[in-house]
């Protein structure tokens, strides 16, 4: 992206800002899609209180503590989350496309 239309990007996203320059999900966080939490918060939660949150909302944790070693964006680094083999449920509606 070039500077320029990086600059009309910004500038249609702040035209969303409140008249005290604030962006929506910091003005109002009840009609935001993201639901942010401290590290400390989403700790103190069961998972089916995230899966309710994630239900309707993209989660954001602040205050992470950082890993040692740095954590990547691959198979091995997504095992620090769960477990890639694990069986999980999924609930929605089937689409078959041909």
């Amino acid at each position: 992206m070039d500077l320029n239309s990086f600059q009309t990007f910004e500038k249609l996203v702040r035209r969303s800002y409140t008249a005290d320059g604030r962006p929506p999900h910091i003005a109002t966080p009840d009609k935001s899609c993201f639901a942010i939490l401290s590290h400390t918060e989403y700790e103190q939660k069961t998972p089916e209180e995230i899966q309710s949150l994630f239900r309707d909302k993209h989660i954001v944790i602040t205050d992470r503590p950082r890993a040692d070693p740095p954590i990547h964006f691959d198979a091995a680094g997504l095992r620090h989350l769960t477990n890639l083999d694990a069986k999980i449920n999924l609930q929605g509606r089937l689409t078959v496309v041909n």
